[in-house]
Protein backbone atom coordinates (compact mmCIF):
# COMPACT_ATOMS: atom_id res chain seq x y z
CA UNK A 1 0.00 0.00 0.00
CA UNK A 2 2.95 2.50 1.09
CA UNK A 3 4.64 1.61 -2.79
CA UNK A 4 1.64 2.57 -4.11
CA UNK A 5 1.06 5.80 -2.74
CA UNK A 6 3.95 6.53 -3.31
CA UNK A 7 4.17 5.64 -6.76
CA UNK A 8 1.23 8.29 -7.31
CA UNK A 9 2.82 10.66 -5.60
CA UNK A 10 6.29 10.57 -7.62
CA UNK A 11 3.91 10.20 -10.95
CA UNK A 12 1.80 13.28 -9.98
CA UNK A 13 5.16 15.55 -9.46
CA UNK A 14 6.34 14.46 -12.76
CA UNK A 15 3.07 15.56 -14.04
CA UNK A 16 3.30 18.78 -12.20
CA UNK A 17 6.81 19.42 -13.31
CA UNK A 18 5.95 18.77 -17.25
CA UNK A 19 2.74 20.63 -16.93
CA UNK A 20 4.28 24.16 -15.42
CA UNK A 21 7.52 23.65 -18.23
CA UNK A 22 4.96 23.14 -20.81
CA UNK A 23 3.02 26.27 -19.23
CA UNK A 24 6.56 28.19 -19.17
CA UNK A 25 7.45 27.28 -22.87
CA UNK A 26 3.99 28.33 -23.69
CA UNK A 27 4.71 31.80 -22.21
CA UNK A 28 7.85 31.87 -23.91
CA UNK A 29 6.87 31.08 -27.56
CA UNK A 30 4.03 33.34 -26.12
CA UNK A 31 6.57 36.33 -25.64
CA UNK A 32 8.13 35.60 -28.85
CA UNK A 33 4.90 35.95 -30.73
CA UNK A 34 4.27 39.08 -29.19
CA UNK A 35 7.68 40.30 -30.05
CA UNK A 36 6.78 39.40 -34.01
CA UNK A 37 3.71 41.34 -34.00
CA UNK A 38 5.27 44.94 -32.68
CA UNK A 39 7.99 44.12 -34.43
CA UNK A 40 5.66 44.00 -38.12
CA UNK A 41 3.91 47.08 -36.37
CA UNK A 42 7.18 49.49 -36.06
CA UNK A 43 8.65 47.62 -39.95
CA UNK A 44 5.08 49.54 -41.17
CA UNK A 45 5.40 52.48 -39.36
CA UNK A 46 8.91 53.16 -40.25
CA UNK A 47 7.95 52.37 -44.26
CA UNK A 48 5.22 54.53 -43.78
CA UNK A 49 7.08 57.60 -42.29
CA UNK A 50 9.22 57.70 -45.99
CA UNK A 51 12.10 59.53 -44.45
CA UNK A 52 14.67 56.78 -44.06
CA UNK A 53 16.31 55.86 -47.42
CA UNK A 54 16.00 52.14 -48.45
CA UNK A 55 19.51 51.40 -47.47
CA UNK A 56 18.82 52.07 -43.52
CA UNK A 57 15.51 50.96 -44.33
CA UNK A 58 16.82 47.27 -45.29
CA UNK A 59 19.19 47.42 -42.40
CA UNK A 60 16.60 47.78 -39.84
CA UNK A 61 13.94 45.30 -41.15
CA UNK A 62 16.86 42.78 -41.18
CA UNK A 63 18.19 43.57 -37.75
CA UNK A 64 14.47 42.86 -36.46
CA UNK A 65 14.11 40.06 -38.54
CA UNK A 66 17.23 38.47 -37.11
CA UNK A 67 16.21 39.79 -33.53
CA UNK A 68 13.25 38.04 -33.60
CA UNK A 69 14.61 34.91 -34.87
CA UNK A 70 16.95 34.59 -32.60
CA UNK A 71 14.56 35.21 -29.71
CA UNK A 72 12.63 32.79 -30.72
CA UNK A 73 15.21 29.91 -30.82
CA UNK A 74 16.51 30.91 -27.54
CA UNK A 75 12.99 30.62 -26.17
CA UNK A 76 12.15 27.30 -27.45
CA UNK A 77 15.92 25.54 -25.89
CA UNK A 78 15.76 24.10 -22.41
CA UNK A 79 18.78 25.35 -20.88
CA UNK A 80 18.25 27.69 -18.26
CA UNK A 81 21.02 29.89 -19.61
CA UNK A 82 19.56 30.29 -23.37
CA UNK A 83 15.57 30.51 -21.73
CA UNK A 84 16.73 33.41 -19.77
CA UNK A 85 18.77 35.76 -21.93
CA UNK A 86 15.40 34.89 -24.38
CA UNK A 87 13.52 35.79 -21.96
CA UNK A 88 15.28 39.41 -21.18
CA UNK A 89 15.80 40.31 -24.84
CA UNK A 90 11.73 39.45 -25.17
CA UNK A 91 11.17 42.20 -22.51
CA UNK A 92 13.77 44.24 -24.12
CA UNK A 93 12.71 43.90 -27.66
CA UNK A 94 8.84 44.32 -26.52
CA UNK A 95 9.88 47.58 -24.83
CA UNK A 96 11.83 48.89 -27.59
CA UNK A 97 9.47 48.02 -30.22
CA UNK A 98 6.55 50.07 -28.08
CA UNK A 99 8.56 53.09 -27.85
CA UNK A 100 9.14 53.32 -31.49
CA UNK A 101 5.86 52.37 -32.71
CA UNK A 102 4.69 55.01 -29.98
CA UNK A 103 7.59 57.86 -31.48
CA UNK A 104 7.00 56.54 -35.09
CA UNK A 105 2.77 57.42 -34.48
CA UNK A 106 3.20 60.61 -33.34
CA UNK A 107 5.58 61.93 -36.31
CA UNK A 108 3.54 60.33 -38.98
CA UNK A 109 0.63 62.13 -37.56
CA UNK A 110 2.58 65.19 -37.14
CA UNK A 111 3.62 64.50 -41.05
CA UNK A 112 0.14 64.49 -42.61
CA UNK A 113 -1.05 67.14 -40.45
CA UNK A 114 1.28 69.68 -40.46
CA UNK A 115 2.67 68.94 -44.88
CA UNK A 116 -0.60 67.87 -46.27
CA UNK A 117 0.53 70.13 -49.14
CA UNK A 118 -2.86 72.45 -48.75
CA UNK A 119 -3.22 74.96 -46.71
CA UNK A 120 -6.26 77.46 -45.87
CA UNK A 121 -5.56 81.29 -45.28
CA UNK A 122 -8.13 82.92 -43.13
CA UNK A 123 -8.91 86.74 -43.81
CA UNK A 124 -10.64 88.69 -40.90
CA UNK A 125 -13.30 91.44 -42.19
CA UNK A 126 -14.41 94.41 -40.10
CA UNK A 127 -17.78 96.66 -40.57
CA UNK A 128 -16.22 99.93 -38.27
CA UNK A 129 -18.80 102.58 -37.51
CA UNK A 130 -18.61 105.57 -34.98
CA UNK A 131 -18.89 105.58 -31.94
CA UNK A 132 -20.67 108.13 -31.19
CA UNK A 133 -23.50 106.73 -33.25
CA UNK A 134 -24.28 103.94 -31.27
CA UNK A 135 -24.80 101.72 -34.02
CA UNK A 136 -25.21 97.76 -34.10
CA UNK A 137 -25.07 94.96 -36.46
CA UNK A 138 -28.65 95.75 -36.79
CA UNK A 139 -28.78 99.10 -38.24
CA UNK A 140 -26.54 98.61 -41.22
CA UNK A 141 -28.24 99.86 -43.95
CA UNK A 142 -27.42 102.24 -46.72
CA UNK A 143 -24.45 103.38 -48.05
CA UNK A 144 -21.34 101.20 -46.90
CA UNK A 145 -17.74 102.49 -48.09
CA UNK A 146 -15.18 100.47 -49.32
CA UNK A 147 -11.55 101.35 -50.95
CA UNK A 148 -10.39 99.50 -54.43
CA UNK A 149 -7.72 98.25 -52.61
CA UNK A 150 -9.94 95.34 -50.32
CA UNK A 151 -8.36 92.06 -50.79
CA UNK A 152 -11.22 89.67 -52.57
CA UNK A 153 -13.69 92.77 -53.03
CA UNK A 154 -15.99 91.07 -55.38
CA UNK A 155 -16.45 88.09 -53.06
CA UNK A 156 -16.61 90.31 -50.19
CA UNK A 157 -19.34 92.71 -51.33
CA UNK A 158 -21.15 89.90 -52.80
CA UNK A 159 -21.42 88.47 -49.33
CA UNK A 160 -22.45 92.03 -47.82
CA UNK A 161 -25.32 92.63 -50.06
CA UNK A 162 -27.00 89.58 -49.17
CA UNK A 163 -26.97 89.97 -45.77
CA UNK A 164 -27.94 93.65 -45.48
CA UNK A 165 -29.77 96.40 -47.53
CA UNK A 166 -26.47 98.40 -48.40
CA UNK A 167 -25.23 100.27 -51.19
CA UNK A 168 -21.57 99.80 -51.81
CA UNK A 169 -19.41 103.38 -52.39
CA UNK A 170 -15.89 102.60 -53.64
CA UNK A 171 -12.89 105.19 -52.60
CA UNK A 172 -9.82 105.22 -54.39
CA UNK A 173 -7.87 105.57 -51.32
CA UNK A 174 -8.45 104.30 -47.47
CA UNK A 175 -7.77 107.56 -46.22
CA UNK A 176 -10.24 109.10 -47.94
CA UNK A 177 -12.81 106.63 -46.91
CA UNK A 178 -11.51 106.90 -43.14
CA UNK A 179 -12.05 110.97 -43.59
CA UNK A 180 -15.71 110.25 -44.93
CA UNK A 181 -16.75 108.38 -41.68
CA UNK A 182 -14.90 110.59 -39.36
CA UNK A 183 -16.96 113.17 -40.77
CA UNK A 184 -19.73 110.90 -40.64
CA UNK A 185 -20.52 111.58 -44.25
CA UNK A 186 -20.82 107.80 -44.25
CA UNK A 187 -22.60 105.26 -41.72
CA UNK A 188 -20.49 102.38 -42.17
CA UNK A 189 -16.99 101.61 -43.76
CA UNK A 190 -15.55 97.85 -44.73
CA UNK A 191 -11.70 97.15 -43.81
CA UNK A 192 -10.00 93.64 -44.00
CA UNK A 193 -8.87 93.81 -40.10
CA UNK A 194 -5.01 93.63 -40.22
CA UNK A 195 -5.45 96.90 -42.37
CA UNK A 196 -7.92 98.30 -39.82
CA UNK A 197 -5.76 97.63 -37.03
CA UNK A 198 -2.29 99.69 -38.47
CA UNK A 199 -4.72 102.45 -39.67
CA UNK A 200 -4.92 102.89 -35.88
CA UNK A 201 -1.60 102.72 -35.03
CA UNK A 202 -1.12 105.97 -37.76
CA UNK A 203 -4.44 107.49 -37.07
CA UNK A 204 -5.64 108.41 -33.21
CA UNK A 205 -8.61 109.76 -34.34
CA UNK A 206 -9.52 106.55 -35.92
CA UNK A 207 -8.51 104.89 -33.29
CA UNK A 208 -10.63 106.57 -30.12
CA UNK A 209 -13.91 107.59 -32.71
CA UNK A 210 -14.15 104.09 -34.26
CA UNK A 211 -15.52 100.71 -33.05
CA UNK A 212 -16.15 97.45 -35.02
CA UNK A 213 -19.33 96.81 -34.59
CA UNK A 214 -19.72 93.02 -37.16
CA UNK A 215 -16.41 90.92 -38.20
CA UNK A 216 -16.48 87.68 -40.14
CA UNK A 217 -14.10 85.69 -41.99
CA UNK A 218 -13.41 84.77 -45.46
CA UNK A 219 -11.06 81.13 -45.85
CA UNK A 220 -9.16 80.76 -49.29
CA UNK A 221 -7.48 77.13 -49.82
CA UNK A 222 -4.17 76.65 -51.89
CA UNK A 223 -2.44 73.63 -52.74
CA UNK A 224 1.41 72.81 -53.48
CA UNK A 225 2.61 73.18 -56.90
CA UNK A 226 4.33 70.10 -57.98
CA UNK A 227 7.89 70.31 -58.12
CA UNK A 228 10.04 67.14 -59.61
CA UNK A 229 12.22 65.23 -56.95
CA UNK A 230 15.53 66.29 -58.76
CA UNK A 231 14.65 70.48 -59.30
CA UNK A 232 15.54 73.36 -57.14
CA UNK A 233 12.77 74.87 -55.20
CA UNK A 234 12.09 78.17 -53.17
CA UNK A 235 10.19 78.76 -50.14
CA UNK A 236 8.96 82.18 -48.73
CA UNK A 237 9.41 82.19 -44.98
CA UNK A 238 7.15 84.77 -43.62
CA UNK A 239 6.29 85.49 -39.78
CA UNK A 240 3.41 87.29 -38.95
CA UNK A 241 2.18 89.33 -35.71
CA UNK A 242 -0.48 89.63 -33.91
CA UNK A 243 -2.06 92.35 -36.31
CA UNK A 244 -0.85 89.96 -39.47
CA UNK A 245 1.67 91.83 -40.72
CA UNK A 246 4.71 90.43 -42.12
CA UNK A 247 6.99 91.27 -39.87
CA UNK A 248 10.00 88.46 -40.96
CA UNK A 249 10.68 87.73 -44.16
CA UNK A 250 13.20 85.16 -45.83
CA UNK A 251 13.33 83.39 -49.30
CA UNK A 252 14.75 79.74 -48.65
CA UNK A 253 16.16 78.79 -51.82
CA UNK A 254 17.18 74.43 -52.35
CA UNK A 255 18.88 73.12 -54.27
CA UNK A 256 18.24 69.28 -54.20
CA UNK A 257 21.06 67.96 -56.74
CA UNK A 258 23.78 70.36 -55.15
CA UNK A 259 22.70 70.07 -51.94
CA UNK A 260 22.97 73.73 -51.18
CA UNK A 261 20.75 76.05 -49.73
CA UNK A 262 20.84 79.66 -49.80
CA UNK A 263 19.03 82.03 -47.32
CA UNK A 264 18.25 85.43 -48.40
CA UNK A 265 16.47 87.75 -46.29
CA UNK A 266 14.36 90.70 -46.83
CA UNK A 267 13.90 93.86 -44.51
CA UNK A 268 10.31 94.26 -43.40
CA UNK A 269 10.00 97.60 -44.79
CA UNK A 270 11.78 96.75 -47.96
CA UNK A 271 9.55 99.08 -50.46
CA UNK A 272 8.65 97.52 -53.50
CA UNK A 273 6.47 97.09 -56.43
CA UNK A 274 2.99 95.58 -55.26
CA UNK A 275 2.14 93.40 -57.98
CA UNK A 276 -1.54 93.80 -59.47
CA UNK A 277 -2.19 97.45 -57.85
CA UNK A 278 -0.35 99.67 -59.29
CA UNK A 279 1.63 100.92 -56.16
CA UNK A 280 4.34 100.57 -54.06
CA UNK A 281 4.56 99.50 -50.52
CA UNK A 282 6.49 97.85 -47.61
CA UNK A 283 6.41 94.29 -47.72
CA UNK A 284 4.95 94.04 -44.07
CA UNK A 285 1.61 96.13 -45.47
CA UNK A 286 1.35 93.72 -47.94
CA UNK A 287 -0.17 90.97 -45.62
CA UNK A 288 -3.30 93.05 -45.90
CA UNK A 289 -3.63 92.58 -49.60
CA UNK A 290 -3.19 87.91 -49.14
CA UNK A 291 -0.19 85.88 -49.34
CA UNK A 292 -0.17 85.88 -52.63
CA UNK A 293 0.54 89.22 -53.54
CA UNK A 294 3.62 89.09 -50.98
CA UNK A 295 4.23 86.23 -53.34
CA UNK A 296 3.99 87.86 -56.53
CA UNK A 297 5.85 90.79 -55.75
CA UNK A 298 8.94 88.80 -54.10
CA UNK A 299 8.74 86.59 -57.52
CA UNK A 300 9.16 89.83 -59.44
CA UNK A 301 11.44 91.61 -57.43
CA UNK A 302 13.94 88.64 -57.45
CA UNK A 303 13.15 87.62 -61.27
CA UNK A 304 12.25 83.74 -59.74
CA UNK A 305 9.43 81.19 -58.65
CA UNK A 306 8.34 81.10 -55.20
CA UNK A 307 6.98 77.20 -54.93
CA UNK A 308 5.94 76.72 -51.10
CA UNK A 309 5.54 79.00 -48.40
CA UNK A 310 5.96 78.46 -44.49
CA UNK A 311 3.75 81.77 -42.82
CA UNK A 312 4.94 81.68 -38.97
CA UNK A 313 2.81 83.10 -36.57
CA UNK A 314 4.76 85.30 -34.26
CA UNK A 315 2.36 85.25 -31.06
CA UNK A 316 2.11 81.20 -31.66
CA UNK A 317 6.39 81.68 -31.24
CA UNK A 318 6.09 82.50 -27.82
CA UNK A 319 4.21 79.78 -26.87
CA UNK A 320 7.09 77.30 -28.86
CA UNK A 321 10.10 78.74 -26.97
CA UNK A 322 8.82 77.89 -23.61
CA UNK A 323 7.29 74.39 -24.95
CA UNK A 324 11.00 74.01 -25.53
CA UNK A 325 12.39 75.39 -21.96
CA UNK A 326 13.83 78.89 -24.06
CA UNK A 327 16.48 79.74 -26.20
CA UNK A 328 19.67 80.37 -25.96
CA UNK A 329 20.56 84.20 -28.39
CA UNK A 330 23.91 85.49 -28.55
CA UNK A 331 23.96 88.83 -29.48
CA UNK A 332 26.63 90.97 -31.05
CA UNK A 333 26.04 93.74 -29.10
CA UNK A 334 23.66 95.41 -25.54
CA UNK A 335 21.04 97.36 -25.57
CA UNK A 336 17.65 98.18 -24.32
CA UNK A 337 14.31 97.08 -26.75
CA UNK A 338 12.28 99.94 -28.03
CA UNK A 339 9.14 97.81 -27.49
CA UNK A 340 7.83 96.20 -24.00
CA UNK A 341 7.44 92.63 -23.13
CA UNK A 342 3.88 92.24 -24.38
CA UNK A 343 2.15 90.46 -26.65
CA UNK A 344 -1.18 91.22 -28.89
CA UNK A 345 -0.93 95.00 -28.55
CA UNK A 346 1.87 97.78 -29.60
CA UNK A 347 0.62 99.74 -26.37
CA UNK A 348 3.85 99.43 -24.94
CA UNK A 349 2.97 101.31 -21.51
CA UNK A 350 1.58 97.61 -20.60
CA UNK A 351 4.72 95.42 -20.11
CA UNK A 352 8.77 96.53 -19.12
CA UNK A 353 10.89 97.07 -21.40
CA UNK A 354 13.97 94.15 -22.21
CA UNK A 355 17.34 94.51 -21.45
CA UNK A 356 19.62 92.07 -23.65
CA UNK A 357 23.24 91.89 -22.68
CA UNK A 358 26.21 91.30 -25.36
CA UNK A 359 27.19 87.70 -25.39
CA UNK A 360 24.95 84.12 -25.39
CA UNK A 361 22.00 83.92 -23.22
CA UNK A 362 18.86 82.20 -21.94
CA UNK A 363 15.62 83.81 -23.17
CA UNK A 364 12.35 82.99 -22.51
CA UNK A 365 9.00 83.18 -24.89
CA UNK A 366 7.83 86.57 -24.44
CA UNK A 367 12.05 87.86 -23.79
CA UNK A 368 12.68 85.96 -27.55
CA UNK A 369 9.53 87.81 -29.17
CA UNK A 370 10.75 90.82 -27.84
CA UNK A 371 14.12 90.50 -29.37
CA UNK A 372 12.49 89.94 -32.55
CA UNK A 373 10.39 93.11 -33.17
CA UNK A 374 13.74 95.74 -31.87
CA UNK A 375 14.90 97.52 -34.87
CA UNK A 376 15.28 100.88 -33.22
CA UNK A 377 18.44 100.31 -30.80
CA UNK A 378 20.58 97.99 -33.00
CA UNK A 379 22.67 99.04 -35.40
CA UNK A 380 21.84 98.05 -38.90
CA UNK A 381 17.79 98.53 -38.07
CA UNK A 382 15.78 96.44 -40.29
CA UNK A 383 18.59 94.64 -41.28
CA UNK A 384 19.98 93.52 -38.06
CA UNK A 385 16.19 92.81 -36.96
CA UNK A 386 16.07 89.98 -40.02
CA UNK A 387 19.24 88.69 -39.06
CA UNK A 388 18.74 88.25 -34.85
CA UNK A 389 15.09 86.77 -36.34
CA UNK A 390 17.44 84.24 -38.50
CA UNK A 391 19.65 83.20 -35.29
CA UNK A 392 15.94 82.55 -33.47
CA UNK A 393 14.79 80.31 -35.29
CA UNK A 394 18.10 78.44 -35.55
CA UNK A 395 18.10 78.43 -32.15
CA UNK A 396 14.91 77.45 -31.33
CA UNK A 397 15.73 74.32 -34.01
CA UNK A 398 19.27 73.46 -32.18
CA UNK A 399 16.97 73.47 -29.18
CA UNK A 400 14.28 71.01 -30.84
CA UNK A 401 17.19 68.35 -31.42
CA UNK A 402 18.06 68.23 -27.85
CA UNK A 403 14.77 68.43 -26.87
CA UNK A 404 12.88 65.21 -24.14
CA UNK A 405 11.85 62.13 -25.81
CA UNK A 406 9.41 62.58 -22.93
CA UNK A 407 7.52 66.10 -24.74
CA UNK A 408 7.78 64.82 -28.06
CA UNK A 409 4.16 64.00 -28.85
CA UNK A 410 3.41 68.27 -27.01
CA UNK A 411 6.29 69.45 -28.50
CA UNK A 412 4.82 68.50 -32.10
CA UNK A 413 1.58 69.47 -31.35
CA UNK A 414 2.40 73.20 -30.45
CA UNK A 415 4.82 73.49 -33.56
CA UNK A 416 1.97 72.18 -35.74
CA UNK A 417 -0.17 74.73 -34.66
CA UNK A 418 2.64 77.34 -34.82
CA UNK A 419 2.54 77.99 -38.86
CA UNK A 420 0.99 76.98 -41.69
CA UNK A 421 2.58 75.88 -45.35
CA UNK A 422 1.91 74.34 -48.45
CA UNK A 423 5.07 72.41 -48.68
CA UNK A 424 4.02 69.03 -49.11
CA UNK A 425 5.10 65.61 -47.04
CA UNK A 426 6.37 64.00 -50.54
CA UNK A 427 8.78 66.69 -50.22
CA UNK A 428 9.68 66.57 -46.65
CA UNK A 429 9.98 62.95 -46.96
CA UNK A 430 12.73 63.57 -50.12
CA UNK A 431 14.56 65.84 -47.90
CA UNK A 432 14.97 63.72 -45.57
CA UNK A 433 15.51 60.40 -47.49
CA UNK A 434 18.79 62.90 -49.29
CA UNK A 435 19.94 64.03 -45.87
CA UNK A 436 20.06 60.75 -44.51
CA UNK A 437 21.55 59.04 -47.53
CA UNK A 438 23.54 61.46 -48.91
CA UNK A 439 27.66 61.03 -47.10
CA UNK A 440 28.29 64.69 -49.11
CA UNK A 441 27.02 67.64 -46.43
CA UNK A 442 24.68 69.75 -47.24
CA UNK A 443 26.50 73.94 -47.50
CA UNK A 444 23.85 76.78 -46.51
CA UNK A 445 24.98 80.55 -47.39
CA UNK A 446 22.94 83.03 -46.41
CA UNK A 447 22.42 86.71 -47.87
CA UNK A 448 20.65 89.90 -46.98
CA UNK A 449 19.34 92.26 -49.58
CA UNK A 450 19.76 95.85 -48.30
CA UNK A 451 18.60 99.17 -48.91
CA UNK A 452 18.25 103.67 -47.95
CA UNK A 453 16.10 104.10 -44.45
CA UNK A 454 13.92 106.79 -45.56
CA UNK A 455 10.38 108.17 -45.19
CA UNK A 456 7.58 107.25 -47.39
CA UNK A 457 3.83 106.70 -48.04
CA UNK A 458 3.16 103.25 -46.93
CA UNK A 459 -0.11 101.02 -45.80
CA UNK A 460 -1.43 101.43 -49.38
CA UNK A 461 -0.97 104.82 -49.53
CA UNK A 462 -3.08 105.77 -46.89
CA UNK A 463 -0.29 106.87 -44.30
CA UNK A 464 3.66 107.46 -43.94
CA UNK A 465 6.17 106.27 -42.45
CA UNK A 466 9.75 104.12 -42.23
CA UNK A 467 10.74 102.93 -46.00
CA UNK A 468 13.58 101.33 -46.82
CA UNK A 469 14.43 102.05 -50.44
CA UNK A 470 16.28 98.77 -51.92
CA UNK A 471 20.06 98.79 -52.97
CA UNK A 472 19.07 97.53 -56.40
CA UNK A 473 22.97 96.24 -56.33
CA UNK A 474 22.33 93.74 -53.72
CA UNK A 475 19.12 92.71 -55.36
CA UNK A 476 20.76 91.85 -58.07
CA UNK A 477 23.59 90.19 -56.33
CA UNK A 478 20.68 87.87 -54.63
CA UNK A 479 19.18 87.42 -58.13
CA UNK A 480 22.25 86.04 -59.11
CA UNK A 481 22.72 84.06 -56.23
CA UNK A 482 19.18 82.63 -56.84
CA UNK A 483 19.81 81.54 -60.33
CA UNK A 484 23.03 80.30 -59.33
CA UNK A 485 21.32 77.24 -57.96
CA UNK A 486 18.60 76.75 -60.34
CA UNK A 487 16.07 79.26 -59.50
Amino acid sequence: MYKKERLVKITISLYNKEHLKGCIMKKRIFLSIICNILSILSMIYIIKLGILPNKILSIIVILLIGINIIIWILNTRKKIGFKTIGILMSILLIIGNLGATYFLYVTDNFLNKSFSGKSIETIKYNIVALKENHLTEKDIKGNLGTHNNLIYKKQIEKEIKKQYKVTIKEYKMMNEMYNELLSNNIKFVIVESTSYNVIKEFDKEVKEKTIVIKEWKIQKKRTAKVVKKEQPFNIYIVGADFAGLNDFNMLVTINPEEKKVLLTSIPRDYHIEVVGYGMEDNITYMSALGIDTSIRSLEKLFNTTIDYYVKIDTSSLVNLVDEIGGIEFCSNYSFTTTHAQVIGTYNDYLGKKLYVRKGCYHYNGLETLTIARERKNIPGSDVARQENCRKILMAILNKMKTESVTNYSHLLETLSSSYETTIPRNRIEEIGQDALSSNSKWTISEYIVTGESTIGDVHLGSARDYIMIPNMSTVEEAKTKIHELGK
